[in-house]
This record gives C-alpha cells, structure tokens and sequence, in this order.
C-alpha cells in the first residue's frame, strides 16, 4: 500500500498501474500550482502578489515535506510488517512443533522489541523465517526510498521548470533583481538534483524569497 499525499490530501494506491496515475495526476496539479505563481503582474500588485518566488519557494517545501512524511510512514509500515512476520513465524514454528525454531525466531523477536532495529542479512546460522523477514523489510525500505527519489526529482524537475518561466517574467516586467534572486533559487535547486539522490528528500535552504 503506497499512500501519497497531493497538497495535504492522503491518498491511497494499491497497485503499480494505479500508483503511476497517481503520481502522474499529482505532479500535473504541482505544476499547475507552480505555473499559477507566475501570471504576469499588473503595476498595481500588491506586496502579496509580487512575492511569487517566495509563494512557489513555500509550496514547493510544503510538498517536499509530504513526500518526506510518505517515506518515514512507509519505513514504519515496514518495520511493523517486520514485527508482524516474526509473530507469524514463532505461531508456525508452534503448530509445527519445531522448539529449535520457535526459540530461535522469539530471541529476535525479543531482540527486535528491544532495540526496535532490524538486522543485516546473511548472519551465519540464522534461522531462515528470520532471515525472510530481514530481506522483506530491507526491500520495503529500499521501494520507499526509490519512491521518495523519483517523487522530488520529478517534482523539482517542475520547480526548476516553473522557475525558469518566472525569471522570464521577472525580465519582461525589467526586475532585474528579482529575476537574478529566482535564478539563484533555480539554480541551487538544479545543482542539488546533480549531486544525485539525497538521502532525504531536500528543499534548498537560505535562499532567497524575493
């Protein structure tokens, strides 16, 4: 189950096809969003309305904020599917009579209830419900940090896109400064995608919100 949240919305996705139209139909709303920061300014705007950098700048960090949250909750949901498949095991292992077993899968158990970490896979001698259970959670976590990836590359792709357009807006209305201080925003948002995935989802900080 992958839950993703368009502006505040939860929503949820239970297989690829439908996760793919999710995203597809969130990202088209995030540049809707982004494109409608940068109508063109009558003389008359107020303060308000010429802040568009800043206003993009804050729904841009919003969004990126949600998809961080998705991605700790899908980590949490994995490490509860953890705990659960340990139970699942130990009541197995009971119905099968296997005491070497059940003893094996409770000290993880116990362990895990403990620490509340889940183990490397590949420890020697490991009984191998545990070791399912280990590979399952480590899959879990690595789908949710590629979906996190994709989620702000695909959405900061958008804000530099929308950034891009300001600065020329910015130009035609001859705010030189301002179009300099969205350059630099657009800027240090491309350079951040370049260095490659993040190992969280990031919004640039200290920039400026002319």
């Amino acid at each position: 189950m992958y839950v993703w949240v368009v502006s505040g919305l939860g929503v949820a996705a239970d297989d690829e096809g439908q996760k793919e139209k999710m995203i597809m139909n969130s990202m088209m709303a995030i540049f809707a969003a982004i494109v409608a920061f940068t109508v063109v300014l009558p003389q008359s705007a107020t303060a308000q309305e010429i802040n568009k950098l800043g206003a993009m700048k804050a729904k841009y960090e919003a969004l990126v904020a949600d998809i961080n949250t998705d991605c700790k909750n899908q980590k949490k949901a994995a490490l509860a599917g953890y705990d659960k498949s340990l139970d699942t095991a130990m009541q197995a292992l009971k119905r099968s009579g296997d005491l070497d077993g059940f003893l094996a899968v409770k000290q993880e158990k116990e362990r895990f209830l403990k620490e509340s970490t889940v183990l490397e896979p590949g420890g020697a001698g490991r009984n191998i419900l545990v070791e399912k259970a280990i590979v399952a959670y480590g899959q879990a976590v690595k789908r949710a940090d590629a979906d996190r990836t994709d989620r702000w590359r695909t959405l900061s792709r958008q804000y530099v896109a929308g950034l891009d357009f300001l600065v020329k807006e910015l130009m035609v209305q001859d705010r030189i400064d301002d179009a300099k201080a969205a350059k630099t925003e657009k800027d240090t948002v491309a350079a951040i995608m370049a260095a490659g995935p993040p190992a969280e989802a990031t919004a640039p900080s200290n920039a400026p919100t002319t």
